[in-house]
């Protein structure tokens, strides 16, 4: 999980790539339709999540209504 502007969300689903990237760990990246955090030693991308108090969503539908805000 982590946690945005003061919101929860629950990540159900993600798939990893060993991609490198000059991105600060941690840092989101929006590319297209997915969602990916920065780590170490990759980037780990979000398939599926639930924001607090909502359902589990496939990212795509989560990126919809909150791009901008992140």
């Amino acid at each position: 999980f982590f946690t945005l502007n003061g919101s929860r969300y629950v990540i159900h689903g993600a798939e990893t790539s060993a991609d490198a990237t000059s991105e600060e760990i941690g840092k989101f990246t929006v590319n297209g339709d997915a969602l990916g955090v920065q780590t170490g030693s990759g980037t780990i991308w979000i398939t599926l999540i639930q924001p607090e108090g909502k359902k589990e969503m496939p990212i795509q539908a989560f990126l919809a209504g909150h791009r901008g805000k992140l």
